[in-house]
């Protein structure tokens, strides 16, 4: 499994063509502040640029 940490709150778990975004914020309840917002975003476009983290070929349809 090769994880991806995103500030403080925020990884990416991957293993093989599966990818799990997770937020693990509980003494907040998972809410999102500026600063997580700005991670989630940092993790969803390391979903765009990496294959490796399930974004789809260009051939394959959406």
């Amino acid at each position: 499994m090769h994880i991806e940490t995103f500030g403080a709150d925020v990884r990416i778990e991957a293993s093989g063509p599966v990818a799990t975004l997770v937020l693990d914020r509980p003494a907040r309840r998972n809410a999102i502040d500026r600063p997580t917002a700005n991670a989630l975003a940092d993790a969803f476009a390391r979903f765009e640029t990496n294959r490796a983290c399930g974004s789809p070929s260009p051939s394959s349809p959406r």
